[in-house]
């Protein structure tokens, strides 16, 4: 449905069209080339007025945050601090929030809560004085913990007190329960990347329903 789908083809403004007359019928022809990307009105139709699916439409603080995309971790990835071990598969629609699939981590080591890190890709934008919420749904095979965090990449010759915040600690259950963390951005940044820390003892996490908000104070 975009206007460069066809190259065989030119493309005139709709709204330069007119009708004279009815009866008998009588039109006059557009002359006007229309070069827009897309064609508006089946845009409009199909996406309901800009509400792009998740996986290929404009992104915001989160991508792929139910894990529904295909691959299940686009725009994720496991990151492994000293020598700490762990594994990220898909968990299917039995251990699911919602949806066909969620993300395993299955936590093999003891080393810190900060040693096992899945991490979204960072989200470039300039958030300075806005309020970021981020909340998860969690639940694990036992009783564990872990932490929420944000890495900030403040703007060159910026100083930023905290680039990594983190919230308190949390502890699971054997059922999902939401978890929410707060941030106020308090400098020009270049972009904000979340991640959820575990790794302080071995345990299997099932992480889905990631939402987020970006608020004015």
């Amino acid at each position: 449905h975009k206007r460069s789908d066809s190259n065989q083809s030119s493309n005139f403004d709709f709204n330069s069209f007119s009708v004279t007359s009815f009866e008998p019928p009588s039109v006059s022809v557009s002359t006007n080339l229309d070069t827009s990307t897309w064609v508006g009105e089946i845009k409009s139709a199909i996406l309901q007025g800009g509400n792009w699916p998740e996986c290929y439409g404009p992104e915001g603080l989160v991508k792929n945050p139910g894990f529904g995309c295909s691959p299940f971790n686009q725009g994720w990835s496991l990151k492994l601090v000293s020598n700490s071990s762990a594994q990220l598969t898909m968990a299917g629609a039995a251990n699911a929030r919602t949806g066909n699939s969620a993300a395993k981590v299955m936590v093999s080591s003891d080393l810190g809560h900060n040693k096992v890190m899945l991490e979204n890709r960072p989200y470039v934008s300039d958030l300075n004085g806005k309020r970021v919420t981020v909340e998860v749904w969690v639940k694990s095979a036992e009783a564990a913990e872990f932490r929420v965090q944000l890495k900030v990449i403040p703007k060159t010759g910026v100083e930023y007190g905290q680039k990594f915040p983190s919230s308190d600690v949390f502890t699971t259950g054997t059922e999902y329960q939401r978890y929410i963390f707060r941030h106020t951005v308090g400098g020009a940044i270049e972009s904000i990347q979340v991640k959820v820390l575990m790794g302080n003892a071995p345990a299997i996490f099932y992480i889905d329903d990631f939402s987020f908000s970006i608020d004015d104070l």
